[in-house]
């Protein structure tokens, strides 16, 4: 994904200090992505860096209830909403569950 912002708009500017603090704690690496995609087109190649989260569930929910706190958003009770579903034979917690984040602005 790239993300393209106007540097001249404060909300964008708060939108990625929610999205940063979000994951404070989560130590910098150097693992590489590269993805090659064959389309009608052509050959298009991206690099980028891999995500692996590594700061705990614990440690994410509490910053998001941060961030949330700081935008006057209400709390989030746990990461992952059972109202969103999930895949057949995935649990909640699991690696492959994905978190549901509420910081909008």
């Amino acid at each position: 994904m790239k993300l393209k912002f106007d540097a001249a708009l404060e909300y964008q500017h708060q939108a990625i200090d929610a999205v940063t603090r979000l994951f404070e704690g989560q130590p910098i690496g150097n693992s590489s992505l590269s993805v090659a995609l064959q389309t009608d087109a052509g050959l298009f190649r991206e690099l980028g860096v891999g995500n692996e989260l590594r700061i705990t569930p614990e440690v994410l929910l509490a910053n998001l209830r941060s961030v949330q706190e700081r935008s006057s958003l209400p709390e989030s009770a746990a990461l992952f909403d059972p109202a969103c579903g999930y895949p057949a034979g995935v649990q909640p917690n699991a690696p492959e569950a994905v978190p549901h984040f509420s910081i909008e602005m």
